[in-house]
């Protein structure tokens, strides 16, 4: 369960919510951002670790997988890396139902503390979707170009 919810009333003809759940034995904090626009919507999670903690490196695909309801009926395309504010970040580029959604998943881990095999100990993952419209490599491109967690997440 998340805490701390806050909803707008009514955001740029849109709906936004965030929540945070802080786990006081790990120092672990988890972040979910949910925005919604008349054209598009996106989902952010963000993971960070506490002390001696690492999150197992997941790839976009996986991550929305595990986001979205499978009656959603996803069709995965093209997959790619792109740099990102935090450094560089990888996705893949899908569609809801027939085009119904063209959309990006967008996955990258961060941070200085890693384990004997590399995993970080921060994970940010999501999606962004607009209707109607398919995404393309120059879209996610675009996308990550504001791919960013706030420092002190």
């Amino acid at each position: 369960a998340i805490d701390d919810t806050r909803r707008s009333p009514d955001f740029s003809a849109g709906r936004w919510q965030y929540g945070a759940l802080r786990d006081p034995r790990s120092g672990g904090q988890t972040h979910l951002a949910e925005f919604e626009g008349s054209a598009s919507r996106a989902t952010i999670l963000a993971m960070r670790t506490g002390p001696g903690y690492v999150v197992p490196t997941r790839g976009a695909r996986q991550c929305v997988d595990d986001m979205l309801s499978p009656d959603w009926k996803l069709a995965w395309g093209d997959t790619g890396r792109a740099s990102s504010p935090q450094g560089p970040a990888s996705y893949q580029l899908f569609q809801v139902g027939d085009g119904v959604l063209g959309c990006v998943a967008v996955s990258q881990d961060w941070g200085e503390t890693s384990d004997d095999l590399g995993r970080k100990g921060n994970l940010a993952c999501g999606y962004f979707c607009r209707d109607r419209r398919s995404m393309t490599a120059g879209d996610a491109e675009d996308i990550l170009q504001h791919f960013a967690i706030k420092r002190g997440l």
